[in-house]
């Protein structure tokens, strides 16, 4: 009996907001959408990571299994632009810190401990961070606007960005 090959479905998810260097995860998901075209994945922009858990509620626990999420957002460190990728669990907390410590209200590793709780996430959750400063250089940073324009340095980590994931959406590897 020969088995199918089958695409594995991506989601992607750019979590962000509207103020300043957070908006990196949505930044992402634009340049994925002008660069690459990717059967395999569906974008989705997201301004809490609360919103992962609805996503997840709303479908089957055997569609879930056959899924891989890709999850973007900004992250603290003192290297501007740095990419990171990790694979759930595996993620420093001082760099997507939990306990309210978010733009967001609650963080990532807060909604995705919750979510691994509840038995809702898939088996392979990626999670690409963009360093946008420590935690007291944004608290005093001025350019938290609407209008925010990425320097070179933020401009480089989205298109980095968004080619590793674009790739590994591609390969389908996971």
């Amino acid at each position: 009996m020969r088995s199918e090959s089958r695409e594995i479905p991506f989601e992607v998810f750019g979590i962000g907001s509207a103020q300043g260097a957070d908006q990196v995860g949505w930044r992402v998901l634009d340049r994925l959408l002008d660069r690459w075209h990717c059967d395999a994945a569906r974008l989705h922009r997201l301004e809490t990571p609360l919103d992962l858990l609805g996503f997840a509620a709303a479908m089957g626990s055997d569609e879930r299994a056959t899924q891989t999420w890709v999850l973007v957002d900004a992250c603290l460190g003192e290297s501007l632009g740095k990419v990171h990728c990790w694979r759930w669990p595996a993620v420093p907390e001082s760099a997507l810190p939990s306990g309210g410590v978010s733009s967001h209200g609650i963080g990532l590793i807060d909604a995705l401990r919750l979510g691994q709780e509840l038995g809702i996430l898939p088996e392979f959750v990626w999670i690409y961070g963009i360093e946008i400063g420590d935690f007291q250089s944004i608290e005093c940073d001025r350019s938290h606007s609407i209008d925010w324009k990425p320097n070179a340095q933020f401009q480089a980590a989205i298109a980095t960005c968004a080619s590793k994931i674009a790739s590994r959406c591609v390969g389908s590897v996971r």
